[in-house]
């Protein structure tokens, strides 16, 4: 229980899930199974790759029998040594036989030195090696690369819903996540389980050719061996799926939560949406800790199985060469230690096997996505492709509902036919069927009922991105690029037939409006045109204008003719009506306009869309979130850290710890009893079975040893690192969303970039402190303790065999995870520039279907991962050599050892017992060695992980509260606002200041719009007043305090802030309209309160499940005025004394925007709220009470609406270009 060890756990509330409100599609193919997927895997290998696959499995088959054959060498010296102990040969015999070839040891048809048998397996061994390690590593990287490109372009072939539904998962998480669980399962883990499996084979068919009798009775502990194996295997899949699944979900969520900085900061509600997140990783919490007997149960059975086996082969293989059944103690040596290399080949397939059920759920995963079959593909060749296009839309009695909210309907027998070549506009309260339209044009969706045709033919007939070619959309949200601009540019230079506009100019001044609008009335021209828009002075000249209400067509006709009927269009357009009469002089102040710096006007649409902020002039300013400034440490230093801050695992690190000493005494108590039986075959019969049977118990004893060591390693360490994973992955949300918007900001620190390190940065963690690093802290016992043992039995020949032997190996392993470290670091930023390309792509995946982007999409992402192929590929192929060493070089040491023991023997300076527990000990030693940096890649990605988390955790963002002003709030709640002689400047564009010596003065209960160009400067005073970030220079006053001593948290608890692109998190209405409050205790009165203010709780109620409807991924089961009024809701639930409306209004319809401007300016004149409004629509804040005009960077004017109108300048100018009356 992680809250009785001082971890805290998410509340007992409802989750954010939407499957708890909604029924996900059933997506037709059922999950594969993760056997069958991992084997899949083979079919995205060519030809090439094939044969690179084929030649490093044999190489992995020879590795493995060399290691088999050494053996059948050593029981042929062990014969040797016995008859000169036995005194059957003289020394100098002795001397001959082991350094020549006289007859005993090898066979008399060679001429050749023993020792050198031992060299040429090393040698051997090196090659294939190297040759397994680097073809299967260089062509799992090409694997894994086409399996990520062919899952993403699965997921871009869904329809819509697909994504609404939130059935996506995270898509940026699960490619490269999951990509990189089966990356490292398929490589030299792949290679070193194929290599594993041959020396077992082989040992137990040259210990049968021995001596079959004694083989067939030890052979009895494999099948046992085999279905512990294989139950583990499925129980471990089977729960991994569920892991990953809830993990998808978990990612989704964090990548929904990661893109909306501004709002977390805003409303102060981190810790709560950390909570959220919580839910999903208490519940991967509770699959993990499902292992913990599995697993206690695996390795403890398997080595329990293995060292019986050897206590059996001792006992009946002394008996048997006491009776007469072996007739040289060299084969009984020989099966005896086939035996032990072929179980030791056993316990090495442990711990990958599990690898590979992790990578089969993984890959099924990612498979139950490339099987799906989408409704609406848009990279399908089928359907029609006419030559000609006239542009006839026709709507025959549509009806149609969300596939996420059946039972509402949108469209109900719709019918509207859209003219060739003309401006067909649509207005309406937002959920009226405006963009439902647009949708159903776009084939994002199909209708339930009625037909959609084009020039007569039914657009489910035709190819899809054909249709999305000749029918080109600008949308109400522009992404992916540069903005709105390039978005209509985008559209317009295709030269499409059709040109859909769905709010088109709404992020745009009004001057920029002007020009675009400008642009667009030319580029309808003669194209079939449908346009939707809140502002009416936009679509005034459409040849014919819908007005919708509910679904229906309630009015339609051209301006003049609906202006007559005095209609709902009619009051529309008189709610915008600015009242300002046409001067003849209007051209000549857009000419003077003109005139301004391009910067000025188009600068901020060009930049790159993501959250900009201020940076000091000094240098740690600059270098204070950049990970590449950050020293690294040691692989023992990060777990020392790891270990002090989980102190509340104490007591299981302990455990763990003790259980590893033990583990480590194995292989050092096995040298020794394999020393005591090579001296028990030198008694009579009756002494040599008693002292048999006992070496034998005592063999039993190490296995019961085993059997309780290794219970306890697998609970433990499972326990460990399941806390691990949860604990770090929620720290690393909590830190990624404590840090100001300069962190976000970065180029390295996208969405997806942090996304895939939120889930892969932890998981390596994982991985590592479970049972690698049980067994890499046993490997290390075994190598420290098997020396000791061979200098202190035989110094001269422990010391030879030690100072000759760990140096090579440990300085190869220590160079291999050096330049693994080097190869992390360069392609985990290629990783993470193709997994921002993935999730932008999948985030606006409308954007990328309307412009059939799909295929441009895919060669980008397949382009980044191509370059880190080929970096890869370069540095496999040096840095294996290294991996290869640490694999064969013990067999140079056994060559070394060998001769030299023989020697000593020889000459009488160490007995034979002596000379077997150091050799044998040298043995072990060699293949702890080689397991040890088996795990090196684990140990690579683990401690660069590590890193990057820890030094997370000492980052503190540069605007926070401190001990200095966590009490400090807003003296008089925030009653009066200055700025003096603020100036700033973007990081981006340090020689671009945007404010410039900015002076403003607003008093407790004012309504204060801002206006002005894009770029001017007006969203950069409302992030200045939400101490987004600090000014250059210059002071932000509130109460007559600096902004800058006031505790950030205590002062925007009274600043509400609505943007003009609303967010709404994963969760209900309720849950996302009480995110405004400081502790969500408001009632549902105070709520209903808030929606009503908002225009929002009509449309909420008419919804089945009014407040408890499910909101989706990123609001996707709302229009974005339906969200927005959600958005504003939220706003004033919170009851601010500072609001603050940056574009709040862009997405309400008329109407709405009628009755929320009505909300906001009675709650400013009430006196108790200053309201600052940036807009573009100056039909919304010409009530205000003062209009500040922003133009450079600076006020240019100021005034009421109209004392600015009576001067005729800049805002007069603005004025009449949005005149509609």
């Amino acid at each position: 229980n992680l809250s009785n060890m001082g971890v805290e756990t998410a509340p007992a509330e409802p989750s954010l899930r939407d499957d708890e409100h909604e029924k996900k599609p059933e997506d037709g193919e059922p999950s594969p199974s993760a056997s069958s997927a991992f084997i899949r895997l083979l079919s995205y290998t060519t030809a090439w790759d094939k044969t690179l696959e084929a030649v490093a499995l044999a190489s992995a088959l020879g590795a493995g029998v060399g290691m088999a054959m050494v053996n059948l060498i050593f029981g042929k010296v062990v014969t040797t040594l016995l008859d000169f102990t036995l005194g059957r040969s003289t020394p100098s015999d002795f001397r001959s036989d082991v350094s020549s070839n006289a007859g005993r040891t090898i066979p008399s048809n060679t001429n050749r030195h023993p020792r050198l048998y031992f060299v040429y397996i090393g040698i051997g061994r090196l090659v294939l090696v190297y040759a397994y390690s680097a073809l299967t590593t260089v062509v799992a990287y090409r694997i894994v690369k086409r399996l990520r490109c062919d899952f993403l372009q699965s997921a871009l072939r869904q329809e819509v819903a697909w994504y609404d539904h939130g059935a996506s998962g995270s898509i940026t998480a699960q490619a490269t996540s999951n990509g990189n669980t089966i990356q490292t399962a398929i490589s030299e883990k792949l290679a070193t389980v194929v290599q594993s499996f041959s020396t077992f084979v082989s040992a137990f068919a040259l210990a049968f050719v021995t001596q079959w009798k004694l083989t067939l009775i030890i052979s009895s502990v494999v099948p046992a061996l085999i279905v512990i194996m294989g139950v583990v295997g499925t129980l471990d899949a089977n729960i991994e799926t569920n892991i990953l699944s809830t993990t998808s979900q978990a990612n989704a969520f964090a990548e929904g939560v990661l893109s909306t900085a501004k709002t977390v900061h805003a409303f102060g509600i981190r810790s709560r949406l950390v909570a959220k997140f919580d839910v999903y990783l208490q519940q991967v919490l509770r699959l993990g800790q499902q292992k913990k007997p599995i697993y206690g149960c695996y390795f403890s059975l398997e080595y329990f199985l293995i060292y019986c086996g050897y206590s059996l082969a001792f006992w009946r293989g002394i008996h048997m060469y006491a009776g007469g059944e072996v007739d040289s103690i060299g084969d009984d040596f020989t099966v005896l230690l086939s035996v032990v290399v072929g179980s030791s080949a056993i316990t090495n397939l442990t711990p990958h096997i599990l690898q590979f059920t992790r990578a089969g759920s993984a890959a099924a995963e990612l498979f139950q996505t490339i099987d799906r079959t989408s409704d609406i593909d848009p990279l399908s060749t089928d359907g029609l492709m006419p030559t000609t296009t006239k542009g006839l839309i026709e709507f025959d009695n549509v009806t149609f509902e969300y596939p996420t909210r059946p039972g509402v309907t949108v469209l109900e027998n719709f019918s509207l036919t859209i003219p060739v070549g003309k401006v067909t506009a649509l207005v309406g309260a937002s959920g009226s069927g405006k963009s439902t339209i647009i949708g159903l044009t776009e084939r994002w969706y199909n209708p339930l009922s009625g037909s959609i045709r084009l020039d007569g033919q039914d657009i489910n007939k035709l190819k899809l991105s054909w249709l999305r070619t000749t029918a080109r959309l600008v949308q109400q949200e522009p992404v992916l690029f540069s903005g709105t601009r390039i978005a209509i540019a985008r559209s317009i230079i295709s030269e499409p037939r059709i040109l859909l506009l769905d709010e088109a100019t709404s992020a745009l001044d009004p001057h920029a409006e002007g020009l675009v609008q400008q642009a667009l009335d030319a580029a309808s021209s003669g194209r079939t045109t449908i346009t939707i828009a809140h502002k009416m002075s936009t679509i005034r000249d459409a040849d014919n204008i819908v007005v919708m209400s509910k679904g229906k067509i309630i009015e339609q006709g051209n301006h003049e003719d609906l202006m007559r009927r005095d209609g709902a269009y009619s009051r529309l357009v008189q709610v915008q009506d600015l009242a300002v009469a046409q001067s003849s002089d209007a051209s000549t102040t857009d000419s003077e306009n003109e005139k301004a710096p391009a910067n000025e006007y188009g600068h901020e649409l060009l930049r790159r869309p993501t959250t900009q902020i201020s940076r000091r002039d000094d240098e740690n300013a600059l270098t204070r979130d950049d990970y590449e400034n950050h020293q690294q440490i040691g692989l023992f230093h990060v777990i020392w850290r790891i270990a002090k801050d989980t102190l509340y695992l104490k007591w299981w690190y302990a455990l763990s710890l003790v259980a590893c000493i033990a583990g480590a005494g194995t292989f050092p108590a096995l040298s020794l009893l394999f020393a005591e039986i090579s001296e028990a075959f030198r008694r009579t019969e009756s002494a040599m079975i008693s002292r048999g049977n006992f070496l034998a118990l005592m063999f039993f004893v190490v296995a019961l040893g085993n059997l309780i060591v290794y219970f306890a390693l697998g609970w433990i360490s499972n326990n460990i690192a399941q806390i691990l994973n949860v604990v770090y992955r929620k720290q690393m949300f909590d830190r990624f969303l404590l840090q100001d918007l300069q962190f976000s900001d970065r180029p390295e620190n996208t969405v997806g970039s942090l996304v895939i390190r939120l889930s892969t940065y932890s998981q390596s963690v994982q991985e590592l402190m479970g049972m690698n690093i049980s067994l890499i802290f046993i490997s290390m016992g075994n190598v420290v303790v098997c020396a000791i043992l061979a200098i202190a039995y035989s110094w001269k020949l422990g010391l030879v065999v030690v100072l000759g032997g760990m140096p090579p190996l440990m300085g190869s392993g220590l160079l291999k995870i050096r330049l693994e470290q080097q190869l992390e670091t360069i392609t985990g930023k290629r990783f993470a520039s193709s997994a921002s390309i993935a999730s932008e792509a999948v985030t606006a995946i409308r954007t990328v279907s309307s412009l059939t982007m799909e295929s441009s999409v895919l060669q980008k992402y397949s382009k980044e991962l191509d370059f880190a192929l080929e970096k890869c590929t370069k540095s496999v192929l040096i840095m294996m050599p290294m991996f290869a060493l640490t694999q064969s070089i013990e067999y140079f040491v056994m060559a070394l050892g060998f001769w030299y023991g023989c020697r000593l023997v020889s000459f009488g300076e160490i007995t034979l017992k002596e000379f077997f527990v150091a050799f044998i000990g040298v043995f072990f030693a060699g293949q702890s060695a080689a397991q040890l940096f088996s795990f090196s890649t684990s140990i690579t990605k683990a401690k660069h992980s590590a890193n990057y988390i820890l030094w997370l955790q000492q980052l503190e963002p540069a605007i926070a509260q401190t001990p200095e002003n966590r009490d400090n709030r807003p003296s008089q709640g925030g009653e009066s606002i200055e700025f003096e002689n603020v100036s700033f400047a973007y990081p981006l564009r340090p020689e671009a200041m945007v404010m410039k010596s900015t002076s403003l003065s607003i008093s407790k209960g004012q309504f204060i719009a801002l206006v002005g160009a894009s770029g001017c400067g007006k969203s950069t005073t409302i992030g200045l007043l939400e101490r987004f970030y600090d000014p250059i220079s210059g002071q932000v006053r509130i109460d007559n305090e600096p902004l800058k001593h006031l505790s950030p948290i205590k002062y925007r608890e009274c600043v509400s802030l609505v943007q003009q692109e609303p967010v709404l998190y994963q969760g209900s209405v309720r849950e996302n309209i009480k995110l405004g409050t400081p502790n969500e205790t408001v009632s549902d009165t105070k709520i209903e309160e808030a929606c009503r203010s908002a225009n929002a709780w009509d449309f909420i109620t008419s919804l089945p499940e009014g407040l408890n409807t499910a909101c989706g991924l990123n609001g996707s089961q709302f229009s974005g005025g339906q969200k927005q009024r959600i958005a504003i809701a939220r706003a004033l639930v919170r009851d601010p004394k500072i609001l603050l409306l940056d574009e709040a209004t862009s997405a309400l319809d008329t109407e709405s925007e009628k009755i929320v401007q009505q909300a906001l300016r009675k709650a400013a004149q009430d006196g108790e709220r200053i309201t600052i409004a940036v807009a573009h629509r100056l039909s919304t804040v010409r009530d205000a009470d003062a209009i500040h005009v922003f133009h450079g960077g600076r006020v240019v004017e100021s005034g009421t609406h109209s004392q600015l109108l009576a001067k005729g300048e800049m805002y007069a100018a603005m004025c009449r270009s949005q005149n509609v009356a």
